[in-house]
């Protein structure tokens, strides 16, 4: 299935196979400073394979430049990309399918931040169809959702009956110091201004507010060894920053929150899907899992981390 989005025009827009190797249209790009310290001194980081992935040169952030421009990006999150079947470049194979996986992983992060923060008041930024609100009000938390995909935030409405707000995080209005907690799984990566975001996450939580996010390390061991072929990087402008532990931590600083621990983080998955991403490092083992799978029953998963996932706690300073 080809990845597309609609413009306003209705105008359907297709992306290429390798969206980062320069062939989208020059007018849907637009050239950025790096989205951390604001320099434009930037080197490519892999010219070969993605002419558009750059470092900065002042701060070391490695991010997309030039990158799909605001209007465009807010237009790849459709029903589209919660069920396709590029999901190791363009969103998830089958979101609804794996709400069982889904919600066992939540479940178990939920174990663990109430280690270390008691239930209250919870956001959740990128909620997708609500499956983690879901599980945190099951605890007693009090939830609501921000969701850019107006299929995704019907979906966590209609049929879970949670309190969604539509949109960029940017573009809601959040009231202030009204969050025990604010959750960001896999969706740091995607904004478009991480530190305009975090800084209004600042403000909408609490004066003993604790923020958790998760997003992909550019500096665990995974990505430094698979280099280009690191699973990491997508490579249709999803994702348009990628953070190590130092860049994180810059970040935190700059937004006015402290990094009070981080770890690497998993989830439950099928064999099958991890035969499909082990296949894309090396096809022999990836068939010799897909073997395995073969005969283990449907519902099988196990608890799987290739640590090159880093889970933040960051507190409100």
């Amino acid at each position: 299935m080809t990845n597309s989005f609609s413009s306003e025009k209705n105008k359907k827009i297709f992306f290429p196979k390798n969206p980062l190797n320069g062939s989208i249209p020059e007018e849907l790009l637009e050239e950025i400073p790096c989205p951390l310290c604001g320099s434009f001194q930037k080197t490519k980081v892999y010219p070969k394979y993605y002419p558009r992935l750059v470092r900065c040169l002042s701060c070391g952030l490695i991010y997309t430049n030039p990158r799909l421009n605001k209007e465009n990006l807010g237009q790849l999150y459709t029903k589209e990309y919660f069920q396709n079947d590029n999901s190791s470049i363009f969103g998830y194979q089958n979101y609804l399918a794996d709400e069982n996986k889904i919600r066992k992983t939540f479940a178990r992060r939920l174990k663990t931040i109430e280690k270390i923060k008691k239930v209250g008041s919870l956001l959740d930024i990128g909620c997708a169809m609500g499956f983690f609100m879901d599980e945190a009000e099951k605890r007693g938390w009090k939830t609501k959702g921000i969701e850019i995909s107006e299929f995704a935030a019907t979906f966590a409405e209609k049929n879970l009956g949670l309190d969604v707000m539509r949109g960029n995080i940017q573009e809601v209005n959040l009231p202030q110091n009204s969050f025990d907690l604010v959750i960001l799984w896999d969706v740091i990566e995607h904004l478009d201004n991480p530190l305009v975001c975090l800084k209004k996450i600042h403000l909408a939580l609490k004066k003993d507010g604790l923020l958790v996010f998760s997003t992909p390390n550019i500096s665990s061991i995974p990505a430094k060894l698979t280099r280009h072929r690191w699973v990491g990087y997508k490579l249709s402008d999803e994702h348009l920053t990628y953070f190590s532990p130092e860049t994180i931590s810059l970040l935190c600083q700059k937004t006015g929150f402290k990094v009070v621990k981080s770890h690497s983080l998993g989830k439950y998955v099928s064999l099958a899907l991890f035969a499909a991403r082990l296949s894309l490092y090396s096809k022999i083992a990836g068939k010799i899992f897909k073997f395995i799978d073969y005969f283990l029953p449907k519902k099988f998963n196990l608890y799987l981390s290739a640590f090159d996932i880093i889970c933040v706690y960051a507190q409100k300073i």
